[in-house]
């Protein structure tokens, strides 16, 4: 997935960067924002789609009814609301790679112009 093949070229991009030295704490630091960013993705996206069914069918209580092991058949408006709680989960979550995106950028410019400006 997203997270999993963005963070294997993170994790080579911080090795390339880091002093041999440094290299566990860098594998450590790296290791912790991964599994944040799988926890913070999960609870974001689980909170758009819930918001979104709850603001369109008055609760979001049919949702847990379709995350059951028993089979429901779930109304139209279920359906589309699900289909609408997912599709604005995927626009939260493509703001949020679009800044992560700009920061990097900004970052590693300042970085390499704070190496230049030293030698």
């Amino acid at each position: 997935g997203g997270l999993g093949g963005v963070s294997s070229v993170g994790l080579a991009v911080l090795q390339d960067q880091a002093e041999p030295a440094q290299m566990g704490r860098v594998n450590s630091a790296h290791q912790f924002i991964r599994t944040l960013g799988f926890s913070y993705g999960a609870a974001i996206g689980g909170a758009v789609i819930f918001g979104v069914v709850a603001a369109r069918l008055g609760s979001a209580e049919v949702v847990r009814d379709l995350l059951g092991d028993d089979e429901v058949v779930a109304a139209v408006e279920t359906v589309e609301a699900v289909q609408s709680g997912f599709f604005w989960a995927l626009v939260v979550a493509a703001t949020i790679c679009s800044a992560a995106a700009v920061s990097s950028l900004k970052l590693s410019s300042a970085e390499r112009t704070s190496v230049a400006e030293r030698g």
